[in-house]
């Protein structure tokens, strides 16, 4: 389970969060849902700092598929909150799923998937000070427009790439049955 979580303690083994953090981290690697509320997004609209302390129901019905099911393949409006809830669950595979975690981000072109990176850096950096995990400063491209690294424990670097779609993206969706 420590595992999973990372970064309870050092590489001696001292504690480096409190009884009341280690439930959260617990509670939070438990429930994408519940991690939501500790999540930070720039609304693009207001400018405003938000946090998704509460969801409209389609916000909701999604995050609960995102807790569920492996794939999904959602059609994107504009205005529903989906990209910033995409990547909410994102940073969340990224800092809870498993070690030396990998997320994928694919958009239509170069400047949208950079964007998409800035706004899982921007939540990252807004997390918490004790949930963050420190980018890996030390790795190339550690904290770049395309690319972030973290690192989790010493043989643990978890990773965002972002690519442009580009027309190849039809063979990769077929590739996994969409």
């Amino acid at each position: 389970r420590a595992t999973r979580l990372m970064g309870f303690t050092d590489v001696i083994g001292r504690q480096l969060y409190t009884t009341e953090q280690r439930a959260e981290l617990e509670r939070c690697a438990a429930s994408f849902t519940y991690f939501l509320r500790y999540w930070c997004f720039n609304n693009r609209e207001t400018g405003k700092i938000q946090a998704f302390d509460t969801l409209w129901p389609g916000q909701a019905a999604f995050a609960a598929l995102m807790e569920t099911e492996p794939w999904i393949f959602a059609l994107k409006a504009g205005k529903l909150g989906f990209t910033e809830l995409e990547c909410a669950y994102d940073a969340w595979v990224l800092r809870f799923r498993q070690p030396n975690a990998r997320v994928h981000l694919f958009s239509m072109d170069a400047r949208a998937a950079q964007s998409l990176v800035g706004y899982i850096r921007f939540g990252l950096t807004h997390l918490p000070p004790w949930m963050r995990l420190p980018f890996a400063t030390e790795k190339a491209g550690a904290d770049t427009a395309t690319t972030l690294h973290l690192r989790a424990g010493t043989d643990d670097i978890r990773t965002v790439v972002s690519y442009a779609a580009g027309p190849h993206i039809g063979k990769m969706l077929a590739n996994f049955g969409a």
